[in-house]
Order: C-alpha cells, then sequence, then structure tokens
C-alpha cells in the first residue's frame, strides 16, 4: 500500500478528502511540471493534480492543528492580537513545509532510486568486465580449423 507522508489517514480516506480539492490540485500542479514523471519514476500510481491535492489536504489539516494549538497556549499569556499573529503564523510556517514535503516527496523517492542504482553500478561494471575478460583469454577452437587447438598444450 502506498502511503502519504505527514497524511494520518488511509489513502482511501485521502482521495475522497483529494477529490474535493482537485480544481486547486489541477491548478497548482502546473507549478511542478516535473512531477508527472516523478510519480511515474517512484512508482506511486497517482495523477500529478491527485498528489498536489493531497499536499493541499496536508497543508490545510497541519495549518488548523498548530493554528488552534498555538491559539489556545498563546492567548492566555500575551495580547490576542500578538496570540492570534503568532498562531496564524506558525500555522502557514507548519503547513507550508507540510506542503512541500509532500509535494517533494516523489522527487526524492526518484533521487533514492537513482542513488541506490548509482551505489550498485561500479560492483556490477566489475563483474562484467570480469566476464568479458574472461571470455577474450579462452578463445575456443575455430570449427574450419578442427586439427589445432588455440589452447596451450600440456605436454
Amino acid at each position: 500500500m502506498q502511503t502519504i507522508p505527514f497524511l494520518p489517514f488511509k489513502k482511501e480516506v485521502a482521495m475522497k478528502l483529494a477529490h474535493r480539492l482537485m480544481g486547486f490540485g489541477e491548478s497548482v500542479s502546473k507549478f511542478f511540471p516535473r512531477m508527472k514523471y516523478d510519480l511515474k519514476e517512484s512508482g506511486m500510481d497517482f495523477e500529478p493534480r491527485e498528489w498536489v491535492s493531497f499536499s493541499l489536504i496536508g497543508f490545510f489539516m497541519y495549518f488548523l492543528l498548530i493554528t488552534g494549538v498555538m491559539l489556545l497556549v498563546t492567548f492566555r499569556y500575551l495580547n490576542p492580537m500578538i496570540a492570534s499573529g503568532l498562531a496564524v503564523g506558525s500555522g502557514l510556517g507548519v503547513g507550508g513545509m507540510v506542503f512541500f514535503v509532500i509535494s517533494m516527496y516523489p522527487k526524492v523517492q526518484v533521487n533514492k532510486k537513482v542513488r541506490d542504482i548509482e551505489k550498485n553500478l561500479p560492483g556490477a561494471l566489475h563483474q562484467i568486465l570480469v566476464q568479458i575478460r574472461a571470455c577474450l583469454l579462452y578463445t575456443s577452437p575455430s570449427p574450419r580449423d578442427r586439427t589445432r587447438s588455440r589452447m596451450p598444450s600440456s605436454a
């Protein structure tokens, strides 16, 4: 099952919520031109507008959560105007970071796959080189020349 980072509910619930934001997702996904490629290469079966809708859900969810908590905490100790500004600013900051992380998650997964391939590539190339050299050192007799072997004789 594919997981969506920072969303505390299952994919099916996220899809239902995302369908309400598809229009916004379509508009915002234009700011991420490589997202379709990144989603495909990371193995995620989503369209860019769906993925951006998940990012928007994450933004709104964490914005409301952080703003609410900050209002409860700061109203008691600060001027209501300062408390409101601090709460909304904190909510926007955390929500914006969550939006960014969810939006960039497919790209991070693609980069992780590329690093894994690059890490294993030198060993694989060395193994291929060893096999090629082994084949070049041993040459079988030609079908035209059955009397003489190209292998050195042990006599």
